[in-house]
């Protein structure tokens, strides 16, 4: 009897405890409009609305463009993920597992309506690891970078003409191997909007808004030298200084070890590079978290 009762009491527990560890379990929808440009929406467990878990999602806020789309498991980015632009074609997709890149991965542009792959392979550990191709928007392969190895394996062949300074002439020329930067320019480019700042512009006498909307497009070079170091920054199209010192301090921030120099005639030559930092100026007023 005494048997029977302890079993008993064993089953009634559990009867108890596991509608509890349910009830911990249920999802709330949570609508977070505390960023100027984007919403998120997410779950989080009921009894701890820190921890994210189930479907997340990031819409551009102005129009609730869906940009970013992906899983939370125990409040760390898990599975596949998605990255779009604002007319909703995939940018980005990959693999996550504990807050990870892990897996397959790949980066795509557009030309126009035809999209390209930029770069595809492998993370490891939030590494790229093993053989990735990399191509320009145009299709065109550009290279593939071993990097277990670290180098370059396989070099496209452009035949596009390059401005270069070999030793001290400045020439137009089709380069044997043109200069890299390890990881695709599509990497570089979205290194750059990751750490590029709007600057805060103190008004003039008289005037009320500090920065003007709009859009304000700085195109700037530098030079990759021989030892895949950069130098030589200038601006050729600039716009307020405020927007033209922003645009230069990014763009050195791009010196960071992972350019390979371009070769002509067997021998490492500089070659002049030019990009574009475009700031995008608008204003929204702030709002609030929304828990459902």
């Amino acid at each position: 009897m005494a048997c029977l009762m302890k079993i008993f009491l064993k089953y009634i527990f559990l009867f108890v405890a596991l509608p509890v560890f349910s009830f911990s379990q249920q999802l709330k929808l949570v609508k977070d409009k505390s960023d100027l440009l984007f919403v998120l929406q997410y779950h989080v467990l009921a009894a701890n609305r820190t921890y994210r878990q189930g479907l997340f999602q990031k819409f551009i806020a102005k129009k609730m463009i869906l940009v970013e789309e992906g899983y939370y498991q125990n409040n760390l980015m898990d599975s596949t993920w998605t990255r779009f632009d604002d007319k909703g074609r995939i940018t980005e997709r990959g693999n996550y597992l504990n807050d990870i890149k892990t897996g397959p991965w790949k980066d795509i542009v557009y030309n126009g309506d035809t999209a390209t792959t930029v770069s595809e392979g492998s993370y490891v550990n939030g590494k790229r690891a093993g053989l990735w191709i990399f191509k320009n928007a145009s299709d065109a392969f550009s290279y593939k970078y071993d990097f277990i190895q670290k180098k370059v394996v396989e070099y496209g062949s452009s035949g596009e003409l390059l401005t270069i300074i070999d030793q001290k002439d400045t020439i137009t020329a089709t380069l044997e191997k043109p200069a890299i930067y390890i990881g695709g320019m599509d990497s570089l480019m979205r290194m750059i909007a990751q750490n590029v700042k709007i600057p805060f512009i103190y008004p003039k006498k008289g005037e009320w808004l500090s920065m003007k909307k709009g859009s304000f497009k700085i195109l700037l070079s530098f030079n990759v030298n021989e030892n895949g170091q950069l130098e030589d920054y200038t601006i050729l199209r600039g716009s307020m200084k405020e927007y033209n010192d922003e645009a230069l301090r990014v763009i050195k921030l791009c010196d960071d070890g992972n350019w390979i120099p371009a070769y002509y005639k067997g021998h490492a030559v500089k070659t002049i590079e030019v990009i574009p930092v475009v700031f995008n100026v608008s204003y929204k007023d702030m709002g609030t978290t929304i828990v459902y």
